[in-house]
């Protein structure tokens, strides 16, 4: 019986994904409403929950593009990839790869969609406990040697293009600037500060130190990486500026 269950089940949602007519031996067919009808009902509903899922995660991108070319993205998108989640929340996130790959000659697309779908991701990740004030204080000494690692809802975006000016301008209701390539990559850092999400541009040094840190080291490890990269004077300055910033930021979690 459970067989039998489970092998309906999986040509019920073949239907839902690829309209197998295998499925519609499984409905009553009438003359009022026929069995491909009645299975499309579901096939439609589930495919438009897939496109608002989409659209909740990727909200300005949905605004930046319009509604009319944002169905089409998404139709595409749902086609080439199912969704494979129990969570229907995750669904989507290889939604600025599809679109790299779709639109290699517009890339601030993809790299608009791929900040999007990053501070959501942040919004709901994983709690840590920071290396804030109060911990430095209480480890003494010892907090430099101390393997480091960012906070877990850390991530970066690289923008070729001026993309921090366009969500801005979507977030706040604003005339949206022209896109445009930038004239060197900028890293985006993309982290939760207490309960919202956030970003910033880094410089590519601040961009490599954190990165750095995400691999287990501690910060004295990283004070001879930067020595040795920069210099001692211009890695100490930066030392103290990034340290006090990334505390503030609640940024650093012990590994």
């Amino acid at each position: 019986m459970a067989d039998v269950l489970r092998d309906e089940q999986v040509m019920f949602f073949d239907y839902l994904l690829n309209e197998s007519d295998r499925a519609l031996n499984l409905i009553i067919d009438d003359e009022k409403v026929g069995a491909k009808q009645r299975m499309d009902i579901y096939h439609n509903a589930y495919r438009l929950s897939l496109k608002g899922v989409i659209g909740d995660n990727y909200e300005r991108f949905k605004h930046y593009v319009g509604d009319a070319q944002f169905d089409q993205f998404a139709a595409a998108y749902i086609g080439e990839y199912p969704s494979k989640q129990r969570n229907i929340r995750y669904y989507g996130e290889h939604l600025p790869a599809f679109l790299a790959k779709a639109f290699p000659d517009d890339t601030y697309v993809a790299e608009l969609a791929d900040l999007d779908w990053k501070l959501r991701a942040a919004f709901d990740g994983p709690e840590a406990a920071i290396l804030d004030g109060t911990r430095i204080t209480e480890l003494g000494e010892r907090w430099i040697d101390a393997k480091l690692r960012l906070h877990p809802t850390s991530s970066f975006v690289t923008a070729n293009h001026n993309i921090v000016a366009l969500w801005t301008a979507l977030e706040n209701d604003q005339e949206v600037p022209k896109a445009e390539k930038l004239g060197a990559q900028i890293p985006i850092l993309v982290w939760r500060k207490e309960l919202q999400p956030h970003f910033r541009s880094l410089t590519s040094a601040e961009a490599a130190a954190l990165q750095y840190i995400e691999t287990g080291h501690s910060f004295s490890k990283l004070s001879e990486f930067l020595m040795e990269s920069m210099g001692e004077e211009d890695a100490l300055q930066n030392l103290s500026q990034w340290l006090s910033t990334w505390i503030a930021d609640g940024l650093l979690v012990e590994a």
